[in-house]
């Protein structure tokens, strides 16, 4: 029997694009453990102090704000220059430190910036969303590359396709609400969240005063096809800023998407107006913000299930209404002539000439993507490990420091510049520039 290569192929992306969503849904929930228990076979350990705690609420990655609990730290090891970093815990961890206590963290002894403190949480939503793709992809490419293994038989077609040919009407439309209904309740359950908030802001509305830290323009290309095959690219501006407040004795660091009118008013370390919910600081408007934009995506979602479960529900009482009807019988197939005898054997059947160079052509993107990748990491690697190899550490003096501001159409982002100077241990002078965080 004749291998299906196109369905094998198929059926094998599909399998490895869920093998590698798996994998990445196991080393989210199992890297930290590996992590620590490295550490803990390795390295050494050391109490770090706490220098200040704030809140991240990034509103740019949807309508609804999941806070970040982060500290800052620093800890000095056994040999070597003090550390000093931040990092996301535990939420309960992070109200009861305060500002001087200890934490404890394990380092390697050879590699101090290599650490872990305790405490530090894992994105489970990360997690199970690549675990649910995962498991979607990988068994739907295992079935379907087991078919093109079977090879293909036109005379007997799939179950499925026989269970669409006996009640097109009814098939279809059992697919078409159950696929709808996920929309339906996942609208639902999106307007119950934002009709919350929206009783929150509500009852418990107070205002501040924030400080803007760094305005940036943020640019995002799509492709799109159109009816005659060519694709065209699009490209959307989105105005960021970042901003600082203090409320209910909490410091935040908040991120927004704005207007762009919005954004060009606003000034690097001017003042911002914000309005935030008592008791949840995190939960925070910009401005005169109605909070109309909670209720975009609830009413998308509850369109599309509510439109495609009238749709396919129509087409499901249509069919119920024919279940009984018996199929049009098939026509009988004849039976096969014998073929002539004849002295020469049969020629085999040509192949399809031009169905290889897809598969070609896929390989190639992926092997010069991945080259290029491999390559690029490499230079890094050699770079860290002649670092580590032959650097020297020396003090280096500040000699400037400048702002240099997002503008439309120049620069997208605010970059905060200092220039430095550091004389050698051989007797030479150096000077260097470099963008560091606004902190």
């Amino acid at each position: 029997m004749e291998k299906d290569w196109p369905t094998l192929i198929v059926g094998g992306l599909f399998f490895l694009l869920g093998a590698i969503f798996c994998c990445v849904a196991a080393w989210i929930v199992f890297g930290d453990r590996l992590e620590a228990a490295r550490l803990e076979a390795g390295g050494a350990k050391a109490r770090a102090e706490v220098l200040r705690k704030l809140i991240v609420a990034n509103r740019t990655t949807g309508s609804f704000v999941k806070p970040k609990h982060r500290i800052e730290y620093r800890f000095v090891p056994t040999r070597g220059e003090p550390v000093t970093a931040q990092e996301d815990i535990d939420p309960a961890l992070w109200q009861r430190l305060g500002k001087g206590d200890a934490i404890e963290v394990a380092y390697l002894p050879a590699d101090p910036s290599d650490h872990r403190i305790e405490g530090r949480t894992t994105d489970w939503a990360v997690a199970l969303i690549f675990g649910l793709v995962g498991g979607f992809f990988a068994p739907v490419g295992f079935w379907v590359a087991r078919n093109g293994l079977r090879g293909k038989e036109p005379d007997q077609p799939a179950r499925t396709v026989r269970w669409i040919n006996d009640n097109p009407p009814f098939a279809l439309g059992s697919i078409g609400v159950v696929f709808f209904l996920i929309f339906a309740v996942a609208g639902v359950g999106w307007a119950s969240l934002a009709s919350d908030e929206a009783g929150e802001f509500a009852r418990r509305a107070q205002a501040v005063e924030g400080m803007v830290i760094e305005k940036t323009i943020v640019r995002k290309s799509s492709s799109t096809s159109s009816s005659g095959g060519a694709r065209s690219s699009s490209q959307s501006t989105h105005y960021h800023a970042a901003y600082r407040y203090v409320a209910d004795g909490v410091e935040v660091l908040g991120i927004s998407a704005l207007d762009s009118d919005d954004w060009e008013r606003l000034k690097e370390r001017g003042p911002i107006a914000i309005t935030y919910v008592g008791g949840a600081p995190w939960k925070h408007r910009v401005g005169d913000e109605s909070g109309v934009w909670l209720w975009i995506g609830p009413a998308i979602f509850l369109g599309i299930g509510g439109l495609g479960m009238l749709g396919s529900g129509y087409a499901l009482r249509r069919g119920w209404l024919r279940r009984d009807v018996a199929p049009p019988r098939q026509p009988k197939a004849r039976p096969p002539q014998p073929a002539p005898a004849v002295d020469a054997p049969p020629a085999s059947p040509a192949k399809p000439a031009g169905g290889n160079w897809i598969v070609w052509l896929v390989g190639a993107v992926f092997f010069a993507a991945g080259s290029s990748l491999a390559v690029s990491g490499l230079l890094d690697l050699l770079e860290e490990r002649r670092f580590e190899a032959d650097g020297q550490l020396v003090e280096a003096r500040i000699v400037d420091k400048g702002i240099q501001q997002a503008e439309r159409g120049e620069r997208r982002s605010t970059a905060y510049t200092v220039t430095y100077r550091f004389t050698t241990k051989e007797g030479g002078s150096v000077e260097g520039r470099a963008v560091l965080k606004p902190d």
